[in-house]
Parts: structure tokens; sequence; C-alpha cells
């Protein structure tokens, strides 16, 4: 079977897939367009089975049961391998549709994946779209839905009942607005089931995309990070990344979880992507019993590392400037989380985190 890798409605390259579903006799029309992540990867095979979401993302494979996608042919044949992080897909060679046709930002949602995706089952309908849970990856159950003017929402749950990571997608952009971060992320609290999830607005469209590091090729080399956002005039932006990190000891930032907006087709890189991914951030994961005394919450937060670098304080001297220490003066005397006005966390664990906020930015200017 014959396939074609288009950007939008633009041909770049086809393909044969063999009956072993190995990838043969690859023909390029637009090689001067190929992606960077596939450009850095050398293997067109790989690469789009890199673009599937892993069978460790909660739910994922219950979907796949569900939608009767067993092998690498049924991925393509009915996920397109479409992708919220850029315009790219495939599609048999006499497949007629338009990427109109299949657009995640345009049509509507497989609404059965989706709510597979969340909650491990699903009475709905089955619906023949192509759906964008497909290509999401995550440690979460999570889906993607549309709100009321048609844009895409990011549904997240917790990973279990004893965590918050919820509560941490919340609260970290508050501490974002606080360093001065141009662009992240906004979350909100909304109960699915008599669950508290999290819900945040895409902010990928048909014209912007995500480039995450991980595409690049720079692996967790701090100096080539520095090199190359310097290149893109965002070092500003990365610095503070690494701060906000630091201040909230989370341990997840790994390459897939930062990088740039680029333009679809062009791929050229705009500016650092908006900051997202902070579930693990503000001890989402420690027990309720952790917040019962300093020294509990003390020996907890000295057990996280950071997952560039080889501990938070480290990382943030390394990125910091004058101006972001006279910042963490100023959070050190008196920053302090709002609560959620309708799902707030109790008082002594909101408290706790804005303290442990207070004391990173003071061992960090200890550290100047």
């Amino acid at each position: 079977m014959n396939y074609l890798l288009k950007n939008k409605d633009t041909p770049l390259l086809s393909f044969t897939l063999t009956p072993s579903e190995e990838i043969a006799e690859i023909r390029w029309a637009e090689k001067a367009a190929q992606p960077p992540s596939l450009q850095h990867c050398g293997d067109l095979g790989a690469w789009l089975r890199a673009r599937r979401a892993p069978e460790t993302r909660p739910n994922i494979a219950l979907c796949a049961r569900q939608d009767g996608i067993a092998s690498f042919r049924d991925y393509l044949d009915k996920t397109c391998c479409l992708s919220l992080r850029d315009s790219l897909w495939v599609t048999k060679e006499d497949d007629r549709r338009r990427y109109a046709d299949v657009s995640p930002y345009r049509g509507k949602l497989d609404r059965r994946t989706a709510e597979t995706a969340l909650w491990g089952h699903s009475e709905l309908p089955e619906e023949a779209v192509p759906s964008p849970e497909y290509s999401t990856p995550g440690s979460r159950p999570k889906c993607w839905e549309k709100g009321p003017t048609g844009r895409l929402f990011l549904v997240r749950r917790a990973s279990s009942p004893n965590t918050r990571e919820p509560h941490s997608d919340y609260y970290v952009p508050q501490l974002l607005q606080a360093l001065g971060v141009e662009r992240y992320a906004h979350y909100d609290l909304t109960q699915r089931n008599g669950e508290i999830c999290s819900l945040s607005r895409c902010f990928t469209d048909e014209l912007l995309g995500f480039l995450p590091i991980s595409q690049l090729g720079l692996g967790d080399d701090l100096a080539a990070l520095e090199q190359y956002y310097r290149k893109y005039h965002q070092f500003r932006f990365l610095r503070k990344m690494f701060l906000a990190d630091a201040l909230t000891l989370n341990p997840s930032r790994r390459p897939d979880k930062f990088g740039f907006q680029a333009v679809n087709g062009s791929r050229g890189i705009i500016w650092g992507a908006p900051l997202f991914g902070h579930g693990d951030a503000l001890l989402s994961k420690a027990p309720e019993e952790v917040f019962t005394s300093p020294a509990k919450l003390e020996d907890y937060a000295s057990s996280l590392t950071p997952a560039l670098g080889d501990d938070f304080i480290s990382v943030a001297r390394f990125f910091s400037s004058d101006r972001d220490l006279e910042l963490l003066s100023h959070i050190r005397s008196d920053f302090s989380f709002r609560p959620h006005p309708e799902h707030p966390l109790p008082p002594h664990i909101l408290d706790a985190l804005s303290a442990l906020v207070r004391t990173q930015a003071g061992r960090i200017l200890e550290h100047a």
C-alpha cells in the first residue's frame, strides 16, 4: 500500500508499507520542507512510530483496542498520524480527503475515544474521525475536548486519588506571572465525575505548532540549550523556566516538555513555547502526612531532583541573571499562592507550598 506524508494539503513524500509493515520506496516531493524532527531522526519508520503516544499513557491501550488499532498499519489508517504539535498527516495515496476534512481544529472530535482516554471506558457510539489522542503523550489520564467556541481544551485528571497534580497545574502559573514569564498555558480547575481536573486551552493551531527540544537532537546538555535559545533570542525565557522549576521543585522538565513554537509548514521557529506540564511540581505526589511538620516536608523536598542538571539550586544559579535575583528577593519576602475560588487546597497545604517557594528563593539567593 502506498501512502503520502503531507503538510496540510502539500505532499512531502510518498512511501510504501510492505506486508511486514516495513517502510520502502521513499520518494520525496518536497525534501526542502522536511520536518526538523525527521531530519534529526533520519528514519521515516521510526519517526512515524514515535509520533504515537506511548502505551504507558494511561488508557491509551484501551482506546486502541476499542478502535481496532492493533498494528502499525491500523495506526496509519485510522489516526492519519495526526498530531496537535504540527499540521503533518499521513494518508493513503488514493485518499481524496483534504486537511480540512481531518483537522482536529476544524471538525468534531471523536468523543468515544476521548472519553475512554480520560476514564478508561465509554458507552458512546463509534465515530469515524481521526483522533489526536493517539499522538498525545503523558503520564496522567487526559483527553481533548472542544469548548463552546470550538477551541480545543485539554482535560487532565490526577494520576491517583491521593495526588494533587491538577492543583499544581493551576497554581504554578501564579508564580510564572510573578517571575514575568511572557508565555505560559493558563489552567483552571473543574470537577468531573466527582474528581478535580485541570483544564487548559491548546496553545497550538493550524498556523503555529510545538517543536519540543527532544526533537532537535540537543540531548540534556544545558550549555547546548543555552546556545540554542540564544540563537533565537529566547534565552531569557529559558532562564525563567528553570528558575520556576527550581522554586516549585518540578522533577519532570524533560526535553519533551518544553521547546519552541514554530510555523507549521516551514517549521520556522518563532519563540519559546508557552510553559506547560507543571503537574509534578509543588510536591503534588507527597502524602498529606508530609504537610504535618516542616521537618517532614523538608525531608521529602530534599529527595527531589531535576530531570536536567544535578540539583535545582545549581541549575537555577546557572541560568539566573541580576534581574532574576531582584525578582527572587521579592518572592522570598512576600510571595503567596491565591486559593482557587471553588476548588481550594486545604489552607495548611497551600500555606506550606507558598512557604516552600519562598524558602527555595532564599536558597538560590544564598548561592548567588
